[in-house]
């Protein structure tokens, strides 16, 4: 069946804690700590219909995307949405900063989840320098529906829009080759990555965190 890609509603936090919380990649391996996946599962959906009300109300300069196959559960009213995406559109300096404050699940690793955070922070600055810029905050595809077009789709959304306002679209990712591929195909380019020992935080080895830039592309006519 076809696949569509529209705004998430008031109704779809659930859903979208379930999709984020569907594939267990490194960060949020490291991020869990001794905290159960049905917990984080739980605060996100908490968390995301949170940020949907506050989108809704126009006190939010994000963006949450769904993708949903249509009529996927053989022919019925419902649809399933298989994908979904949040943007952080180019910031207005003047609108207000509105925060949701929710008590994180018991055994979550704060200090790594402090410590990606500002390294995030710091590389997006360093990055960036200053330009507005549309960023890709999170992306992720339900494993059984992967390689159906389901994250291109999202990830190219605000594409036309940042080409005639001449801004980038920025997003960070870990190394991993299969998504920097995707990446890559949709013309992002890498151009910096932070290092965070892991043994700082009770942890083994080092989490790499990589930072990619698609800059606009002429306007034919502009």
């Amino acid at each position: 069946m076809p696949l569509a890609i529209s705004k998430c509603d008031l109704t779809d936090g659930p859903n979208i804690a379930a999709i984020h919380t569907s594939t267990v990649i490194p960060f949020m391996k490291y991020q869990l700590g001794s905290a159960s996946s049905d917990d984080l599962r739980e605060n996100l959906g908490r968390q995301y219909t949170a940020v949907l009300a506050q989108i809704q109300h126009g006190r939010s300069e994000h963006v949450h995307l769904k993708v949903v196959d249509q009529n996927l559960d053989g022919g019925s009213d419902t649809d399933t949405m298989i994908a979904w995406a949040d943007w952080e559109l180019p910031e207005d300096e003047s609108a207000p900063k509105p925060k949701i404050e929710l008590r994180p699940p018991p055994g979550l690793n704060l200090e790594f989840c402090a410590m990606a955070c500002d390294a995030a922070e710091d590389m997006r600055a360093k990055v960036l320098k200053g330009r507005k810029y549309y960023m890709l905050s999170q992306l992720v595809t339900l494993p059984e529906h992967q390689r159906r077009g389901a994250g291109s789709m999202l990830l190219t959304w605000p594409f036309e829009r940042a080409d005639k306002e001449g801004m980038v679209c920025y997003l960070e990712t870990e190394a991993d080759g299969e998504v920097m591929a995707l990446y890559e195909k949709h013309g992002y380019v890498r151009v910096s990555e932070s290092e965070i020992p892991l043994q700082v935080c009770g942890l083994a080895g080092v989490y790499t965190h990589v930072a990619m830039v698609r800059e606009p592309k002429a306007v034919v006519g502009k």
